[in-house]
C-alpha cells in the first residue's frame, strides 16, 4: 500500500505536456474603418500554428450572414503558416462589431476574432 501512495503522488507532480496544435494569430481584433452601404470589406486574418502537431481548421462560425469566411480546408504542419478571408457585406448604415469563430484540433478551441467599423450611408447625390 505505500508503494501505491507513493507512486500516486509522484504522478501528480508530473506535469503533462500538449501534444495537440495551437493556433496563433497575428491579430485578434481587426478594425475595417469606414465602409458604404452596398460595399463590402475584406481581412485577411493571419495565423501559425505553434503546436506540437498538425493544425486542423475543423469549423470558421461568423456571428451574422453579412460575413463570410474561406479558410484553409486542408492540415497545417507544425511551424507552417496559413490565413482566414473574411469578407464583410454591408447592408445598411450601422457600427459594426462581429466574432468569427475558430474551431480546430487544440485544447484551448474556439478562438474569437472580432472585426469592427462603421458602415456609412451612401449620399443620394453621390453616385
Amino acid at each position: 500500500m505505500i508503494i501505491f501512495i507513493t507512486f500516486v503522488f509522484s504522478c501528480n507532480g508530473v506535469k503533462k505536456r500538449s501534444n495537440s496544435a495551437k493556433i496563433e494569430f497575428e491579430h485578434l481584433a481587426y478594425d475595417l474603418q469606414t465602409i458604404r452601404t452596398k460595399d463590402s470589406a475584406t481581412c485577411l486574418i493571419k495565423f501559425l500554428n505553434k503546436g506540437m502537431n498538425t493544425l486542423n481548421i475543423n469549423k470558421v462560425s461568423p456571428s451574422c450572414s453579412c460575413v463570410r469566411v474561406d479558410w484553409p480546408h486542408v492540415p497545417i504542419a507544425k511551424n507552417d503558416s496559413g490565413e482566414i478571408k473574411v469578407v464583410y457585406y454591408s447592408e445598411h448604415p450601422s457600427v459594426l462589431s462581429e466574432v468569427i469563430y475558430v474551431y480546430y484540433n487544440g485544447s484551448d478551441s474556439p478562438i474569437l476574432i472580432s472585426i469592427s467599423g462603421i458602415v456609412e450611408d451612401v449620399k443620394s447625390s453621390e453616385f
